[in-house]
């Protein structure tokens, strides 16, 4: 997949749309990751492997193999998006100079113990998920040293753009992706959820901005946030509040909670049509206006 000149797209996020990203996009240069704790200001409490308790006692087995990176060993560049439960920052490793991503969560407050739950889930399906060429990997994880305020730092490997700004930067230099590129980018998306799927893993906010893209053209699926396992064998009920409005098969919006690997797919073919449009098909501010275009 040829990016061209889309390479220098403004707009382009990780992990959040661009317009989201644009507002965040402030500089943090130099910053450190974490300071150290001031002596009169407690520690949160480990365990034997060094993780915090909040976290191990939510996350058990999926923290298995693993030790916590030292805040240290990074140092951020540049906050690239935000969102309700997170920021997402540009970094470089210490020692190696390899740039990553880090998105940081903050767990505090009443809503402690679900965020924990939260986190503890997308460690435990991003580890599932191992490696696999177009699904974005997790290195490791670093965690604050403050009781006060505990926060946890997801270490991915740094893509340069997603689909979101590329898509926006083609409209406004009035083109359009070529077939071969949508056919570039396609095969590597369903690759992706394929091998999700095949994991039992259900992604449940496929859309273009969760679709990252490198300078070379590889396509990888990033924010399993909304991710959840599922078992066709031993169907259960899931939420339907999820996947983001415009990319939202008809059978979520009507409230079902049995579904399975149709509704990733269904968000696949709205990017496929994004693609080949270049802007959203089903756009809407509410659940209304989708509904209006999906079923008149």
């Amino acid at each position: 997949c040829l990016l061209g000149k889309l390479a220098d797209a403004p707009g382009s996020s990780l992990f959040f749309p661009a317009a989201v990203a644009a507002k965040a996009g402030e500089a943090d240069a130099e910053a450190q990751l974490s300071a150290p704790a001031p002596v009169h200001i407690a520690a949160v409490k480990k365990d034997a492997s060094g993780w915090p308790l909040w976290l191990s006692s939510a996350a058990g087995d999926a923290l298995q193999g693993w030790a916590p990176r030292s805040a240290d060993a990074f140092q951020k560049l540049e906050k690239i998006g935000s969102g309700t439960y997170s920021n997402v920052y540009k970094a470089i490793e210490v020692e190696t100079g390899a740039v990553v991503a880090l998105k940081k969560v903050r767990v505090d407050g009443v809503g402690e113990a679900e965020s924990a739950r939260f986190m503890a889930r997308e460690i435990a399906l991003l580890r599932r998920l191992g490696e696999h060429d177009n699904v974005v990997r997790l290195h490791g994880l670093v965690t604050s040293r403050l009781a006060t305020a505990p926060s946890l730092y997801l270490v991915f490997e740094y893509m340069d753009h997603d689909l979101t700004g590329l898509v926006s930067a083609a409209t406004a230099s009035g083109t359009r992706f070529t077939l071969p590129q949508v056919k570039c980018y396609m095969k590597q998306l369903l690759s992706g959820i394929e091998h999700c799927h095949n994991k039992g893993v259900l992604h449940r906010d496929i859309k273009s901005s969760n679709l990252l893209v490198s300078e070379d053209g590889i396509l990888k699926i990033a924010d399993f946030g909304l991710a959840t396992h599922f078992d066709p064998d031993n169907p259960r009920p899931m939420t339907s509040q999820v996947i983001t409005l415009w990319y939202r098969p008809p059978e979520l919006m009507l409230g079902t909670t049995h579904y399975s690997v149709g509704v990733d797919l269904w968000s696949v073919g709205c990017v496929l049509a994004e693609l080949l449009l270049g802007e959203p098909i089903f756009p809407g501010r509410t659940e209304v206006c989708p509904y209006d275009t999906r079923f008149t």
